[in-house]
């Protein structure tokens, strides 16, 4: 049903694509021994185009157990990517949540943008 849906055709010639390259500088600063604030500059290559994005963040550690991000990005010509993370830790296990665009839930029509991750980490020799 494939070659009958796309009806694929044989060339010779030759097919060449270019990848996407992504690049990350960024930097830290302690305020104190729970909180610090970041900047990231993220410059992605696509079809020979840089497509650029500055975040800035602030990071707390509330309790032993859990800390959370709040985060604010320009990218993708779009200036209202308010940016939430969560994090807890449970004996040898981590979890987070991440998002880069908090708005887009509340108004999906009026985003561009939104990169959500989400995972289980296995700490290992932590004490």
């Amino acid at each position: 049903s494939l070659k009958t849906t796309f009806k694929p055709t044989e060339t010779k010639d030759p097919y060449k694509t270019w990848l996407t390259t992504k690049f990350y500088i960024g930097g830290n600063y302690k305020i104190n021994n729970k909180s610090n604030a970041g900047l990231l500059f993220r410059g992605e290559v696509y079809k020979k185009m840089l497509l650029p994005a500055i975040t800035l963040s602030y990071n707390n550690v509330v309790t032993r157990h859990f800390s959370f991000a709040v985060s604010y990005s320009m990218l993708n010509k779009s200036f209202t990517n308010f940016g939430l993370g969560l994090e807890t830790n449970s004996g040898p296990f981590q979890l987070y949540i991440v998002n880069d665009n908090i708005v887009s839930f509340f108004a999906p029509e009026k985003s561009r943008n939104l990169n959500m991750r989400f995972g289980i980490n296995l700490l290992i020799g932590r004490g």
